[in-house]
Parts: C-alpha cells; structure tokens; sequence
C-alpha cells in the first residue's frame, strides 16, 4: 500500500514521464518510398506514399533556401524539380516530427545518389 502511495508524488510522475520521453525520441524512425508530385520551393515538397495514403508536404532536414519571392529562390526551386520531381524517393521522418506549418520534416533520399541535403550541398 506505501509503495502505491509513493508512486503518486509529482517526483515519480515525472521520472516516468521522463522516461516515457526518452524512449519515444529514441525509437527509429523508419523511411518509406514516396514518389515527388509537387515542389513548392527549394526547401519544401509534397509526396505520394507509395504504400497508399494521402499526400503531405514535406519540410526537406537540414535545408533553408530561399523564397521563391527571394533572391536565388527561383533557382532553388528548379533545381529541387529538375532533382526529384515525379521521381520516387524514400522518406525518411526526424524524431522532430512536423514544423509550426504542419509539414513533415523529413531526410529525403534519392536513389541511387544521396540525400536532398547532401544532394543540394554539392551543387550549391
């Protein structure tokens, strides 16, 4: 009876909710292939699951580019489309989950290449 009474105080509580936390960042996250319908800009595209499901738009990790409205944002754009447009590639989601805009952060991954990021990189 003492130890359910224990297992009550705020300090256990957060102890698990600590460990609930740890273990939910910690798991991975598995990628899937996603074929590319639409480029919005250089940092930003939305996909097809190939498994099914409905599209969502994706935050491409690790890239910033400008605006289209920006300065090079028209670039990055055609460069993301002539990279991965209508293609398929894997999906593979951050431990961060979406952005303040609901998107899907996400590795993207060419086949065959290597990743948007790394992909993006070496053009500049």
């Amino acid at each position: 009876m003492r130890c359910l009474k224990k297992m009550r105080s705020p300090l256990w509580r957060q102890l698990l909710c600590l460990l609930y936390l740890t273990l939910a960042v910690s798991l991975p996250v598995h990628a899937y292939p996603a074929r590319v319908v639409a480029v919005a800009d250089g940092d930003t595209i939305t996909i097809e699951p190939i498994q099914g499901g409905g599209r969502a738009k994706v935050r491409l990790h690790g890239i910033d580019c400008p605006e289209k409205d920006q300065a090079y944002g028209q670039a990055a754009t055609v460069f993301v489309i002539d990279a991965v447009l209508f293609k398929v590639v894997d999906v593979q989601p951050t431990p961060q989950g979406t952005d303040r805009y609901g998107r899907i952060v996400a590795v993207v991954e060419i086949p065959g290449k290597a990743s948007c990021k790394s992909f993006c990189y070496r053009r500049g």
